[in-house]
């Protein structure tokens, strides 16, 4: 019994014939992160003009980011934001905005790290 629970352990799954490949990230500005060994995301603009959360304005605004990624096949700029361009697609990749962080906030004085959470879909 033991011997079948070891060699069940050390069983690589199969992939599906087809796989989804998807992948989460939170960043900041300038950050780089290595995904797999084919792709690399950069985040290289971030720009918030949310209306704060304790101010009361006429739209809700627009918060936005400029995602490079570098593939194998070259690299590719995608503009997305959390309005009217919440996903972009080039090449064999699809970057979706989900939410960027923290919201807008006038009684913050000091200036905070704002971060880019989006997803990347393999096509």
């Amino acid at each position: 019994m033991l011997l079948a629970m070891v060699v069940l352990a050390n069983c690589t799954p199969v992939p599906d014939e087809d796989p989804s490949t998807a992948w989460r990230l939170e960043m900041e500005l300038g950050e780089t992160v290595e995904v797999n060994l084919r792709l690399t995301a950069f985040v290289s603009a971030i720009v918030d003009d949310r209306c704060p959360v304790d101010v009361q304005c006429p739209d809700a605004g627009v918060a936005s980011a400029t995602i490079r990624l570098d593939t194998r096949d070259g690299s590719f700029t995608y503009q997305i934001n959390n309005t009217d361009r919440l996903e972009e697609t080039q090449g064999n990749y699809r970057v979706t905005f989900i939410l960027m962080r923290p919201l807008p906030d006038t009684s913050v004085t000091t200036p905070t790290t704002k971060l880019i959470r989006f997803q990347i879909d393999e096509l």
